[in-house]
C-alpha cells in the first residue's frame, strides 16, 4: 500500500491551512511517488469554509470533514 499521511486539524484556519500546505509541499518530494496526504477537519462546531476544502484539493491533498471520515475508511485501510 502506498504511504499516505494524517493530519487533524480542529479548527480549520487560513493560517493553518497555509502550514499544513507548506509541510507537504516541502516534504512530498522527499517521499515515495504514490505518497498522499489527507486532512482531517472538525465541522462540528462550524462548517469548514469552501476555500480551506479548495485549497487542499488544489495542491492534491484529500480534505475529510470529520463528518463524513467514514467516506475514506477503505483509502486508509492497510
Amino acid at each position: 500500500m502506498p504511504e499516505r499521511l494524517i493530519r487533524a486539524i480542529n479548527s480549520p484556519t487560513k493560517e493553518k491551512t497555509e502550514s499544513v500546505l507548506f509541510s507537504w509541499n516541502d516534504t512530498k518530494e522527499m517521499r515515495q511517488k504514490d505518497s498522499s496526504m489527507y486532512v482531517f477537519m472538525n465541522d462540528y462546531d462550524k462548517s469548514v469554509k469552501t476555500d480551506i476544502y479548495s485549497a487542499f484539493l488544489q495542491y492534491g491533498v484529500h480534505p475529510v470533514v470529520w463528518s463524513k471520515r467514514d467516506s475514506v475508511i477503505n483509502e486508509l485501510v492497510a
